[in-house]
Parts: C-alpha cells; structure tokens; sequence
C-alpha cells in the first residue's frame, strides 16, 4: 500500500484502483467501472441524473466493502514489532514536547499562511508603569531571558532605530529625553522584534 502514498510521481486513479485490486480483487472492477463512470459525468457539462446515479450506486457500493476484515493481523503479527518503536517515539513526543507534532501539524495544514519564527529569547519590561511626566526623562528597564541572549538589543520609535545601553548580561536599558508626548515602540534583536509597547505621557502637575 506504500505506492499510494509514495512521494516521488503522483500515480493516477486508474493506477491506484490497480493497486488496491492486488490486495482486493474482488473490488478491482467496482473501482475502475465508478471511475470510469465519475469521469464520463465529469466530462459531461449536463450528465443525466441517471448517470449520476450510477455513480452514487456504485459508491454505496464500495462502502459496505469489508477492507479491514481483508486484512490478516496473524501474517502480519511479525511486523507489529517495527511498529512499535515509532508509535513509542511518537507517545513520547506527545508527551515531552507536543508543540513539535501539533505546531508542525497546523503549518501543514495551513500552507498558504506565514507563521513567524518563535524567538529564542524574550524581552521583559521591568518597570513597574511605562507612564512617563511630560517635559522629563524616563528610564526604560528592560531585560531578557531564553535559551540564547542577545549581546546587543534595540528599541524603535516613530520608525527609528536606537541601541540599548547594556548593564550586563540580561539587562538593558534606554532612556526617553524631554518627553512630550504618549510614545509607542518596540524592542528587538538578533531579528526578532517584540510586541508593540506603549508609554503614556501624564501632565506635568507642577506646570
């Protein structure tokens, strides 16, 4: 049954209908009259309804073939053996790490959509409020964490770019000047960028 799912040429279902009438027979010739039936409706712009029946009929038919009840578990009981090693693999995947079947499982499926690259670090604000008194300056604290830091880190606002003072290993930070006005940015490295951040600019209440 391998040839139905090989990865190099795509077999067509006359080729396929062939395959599976070596393992059963008795539903070789079913296969191919419903084909060849479906393919005279396809190609009709108008089939009749009694074609079309035709081919619903012989469907049916199809469905109420046992193919599992075809297949001997005692000839094959010897290869079970080979297939335990996988499904074992496969258990415990499922159970250390089951982002890596069902993230991979879902771009699969979603081909034709663009998943961003999870980040091996993330940034963190480590200041209590990112609201900012008007007229003065604001110290940004940030820092990172992850499997791997970054030795450098940036921070983007109004769509320019500013390098982040390093204290040490994980921490940075930046410092706002004379701000006058609620700020948007984002920090990023290594090309991987944070969500946006917002800081708020409160009224000087002295003024």
């Amino acid at each position: 049954m391998s040839k139905l799912y090989r990865l190099g040429k795509v077999i067509s279902h006359e080729q396929a209908a062939g395959i599976i009438g070596q393992h059963f027979p008795n539903v070789q010739d079913k296969l191919l009259n419903t084909l060849q039936l479906k393919a005279e409706a396809d190609n009709q712009a108008n089939a009749s309804e009694l074609l079309l029946a035709s081919v619903e009929q012989k469907t049916e038919e199809l469905r109420l073939v046992p193919f599992a009840a075809a297949i001997d578990f005692k000839k094959n009981r010897k290869y079970l053996k080979y297939a335990a090693l996988p499904v074992i693999f496969l258990l415990v995947i499922l159970v250390a790490a089951p982002s890596l079947l069902f993230d991979g499982s879902e771009r699969l499926m979603k081909h034709s959509t663009h998943f961003e690259v999870p980040a091996p670090f993330i940034f963190e604000i480590e200041n209590d409020k990112l609201q900012a008194v008007q007229n003065e300056d604001f110290l940004l604290d940030v820092s990172v964490s992850g499997k791997v830091v970054p030795d450098e880190a940036y921070i983007e606002i109004d769509g320019n770019q500013f390098k982040l003072d390093k204290e040490n290993r994980i921490n940075f930070k930046y410092t706002f000047r004379n701000i006058q006005k609620t700020t948007r940015f984002h920090l990023f490295a290594n090309g991987y960028s944070s969500r946006e951040y917002v800081l708020d600019a409160i009224p000087n209440p002295s003024v």
